[in-house]
């Protein structure tokens, strides 16, 4: 049912958008405006949903789907578009989703820093994963700990991030969460 779209649950709202694929496209196509409306949807995994199933709906790859979205107005949205591109064949997809990725980053808002930091531990290039570093050392504590659970999600095999780690063992906010990135690391 297009009920579970709304559900409190990102996790239900994510498997509805998965369950999509199942349903008859003229069934499904009734649906786009609420699909659309969960590609600002505050959990990353639900946005990535919404476009898997908007391009099931209109027989289209997500690449070619997410290109111009990048440019939208809404950063959540671009935050999205970024992350599908980084997945992407089209050599071009990649250098812009991390183009995108680092001008988020910079941006002013703490919130949406923070979605740029829950999207980096999605994507498998190093060179993306780079743009943890400066959100570390974030001044909001809430990007910063967000860049840790990014980091610690990472695994033990990038011993990039292991001097900010370190540093941030002296500031009294975000020591704890620190020294638990640090533990997994052995």
């Amino acid at each position: 049912t297009p009920l579970l779209l709304h559900h409190e649950s990102a996790a239900v709202r994510e498997r509805a958008l998965g369950a999509i694929g199942a349903v008859r496209r003229d069934i499904a196509g009734q649906w786009l405006p609420q699909i659309r409306r969960l590609l600002a949807d505050p959990d990353p995994r639900v946005r990535a949903g919404a476009v898997g199933a908007i391009g099931a709906i209109s027989n289209e790859d997500a690449a070619s789907l997410s290109r111009p979205l990048l440019a939208d107005a809404d950063p959540r949205i671009r935050v999205t578009a970024a992350v599908t591109l980084a997945g992407s064949v089209r050599p071009g997809d990649a250098a812009a989703a991390r183009d995108a990725l680092e001008a988020l980053a910079a941006a002013p808002e703490p919130g949406i820093r923070r979605d740029v930091a829950a999207a980096v531990r999605q994507i498998p290039d190093p060179r993306v994963r780079q743009l943890l570093v400066p959100l570390l050392y974030d001044a909001s504590p809430d990007v910063a700990d967000e860049a840790m659970e990014s980091v610690r999600a990472c695994g033990a095999a990038d011993f990039v991030f292991v001097p900010a780690l370190i540093s941030l063992l002296r500031s009294r906010t975000l020591k704890g969460r620190a020294r638990e990135v640090l533990a997994g690391y052995g």
